[in-house]
């Protein structure tokens, strides 16, 4: 009995040895380097992928061309909004001068001149125009004028708190030189109309603060 067993051991220990075994072991090591082989070259195909979406990011974000671009772009916004600048300052100095002169007709005398017939024709249908387009409620009058020139600059801005008080300083920049084409002092009218124009872009201006805008 004893014997049988040392025999099926001696056995079993030649199996182990035996070419079908060799060649298992053999291919289960193969496999296994594939496998970690396999793996390897997944982590550095990962790899190389992630590298490359970093450089691809990089150019993009920081290539020669879009730097240039962006250069480019914030030169055309500040040209543009000195041009807007411009064209409200331009706005505003006609819109007084233009409020002045009609203050000038409503308070004008009445010219009378000889007519076709020898009677006397008189100019004064002008003057109540004027007189009506600079009452409370008239065209020239302190609301309609001051509303006018504040929505101007609102849409010029676009709302813009930094530009809104860019456009507060050429309101009363084009007042002054309004006042010096003139060659003397502005109308009352005027200058109650510039005093409630402030007013407005003072009040929207603190409101927009206040918001954290």
């Amino acid at each position: 009995m004893g014997s049988e067993v040392q025999k099926g051991y001696a056995a079993y220990l030649k199996s182990l040895n035996s070419p079908s075994q060799k060649v298992r072991k053999n291919y289960d090591s193969q496999n296994e380097n594939a496998q970690n082989a396999n793996e390897n070259a997944n982590e550095e195909e990962q790899s190389a992928v992630f590298e490359k979406a970093v450089v691809l990011s990089k150019k993009a974000f920081y290539s020669k061309e879009s730097i240039e671009k962006k250069r480019i772009d914030n030169v055309s916004d500040e040209n543009k909004d000195k041009e807007n600048l411009d064209t409200y300052s331009s706005i505003v100095k006609k819109t007084f001068l233009e409020q002045n002169d009609v203050v000038g007709r409503a308070n004008r005398g009445n010219i009378l001149w000889l007519g076709v017939d020898g009677g006397l024709m008189s100019s004064n249908s002008g003057k109540v125009s004027a007189k009506k387009d600079i009452e409370e409620n008239g065209y020239y009058g302190v609301k309609n004028t001051s509303d006018r020139l504040f929505d101007f600059a609102k849409v010029l801005s676009k709302g813009d708190i930094l530009k809104m008080k860019d456009m507060k300083d050429a309101l009363n920049d084009s007042f002054d030189k309004a006042k010096e084409e003139t060659g003397h002092d502005m109308a009352a009218l005027s200058y109650d109309t510039l005093k409630r124009c402030n007013q407005i872009f003072e009040n929207y201006i603190e409101k927009k603060e206040n918001l954290g805008y």
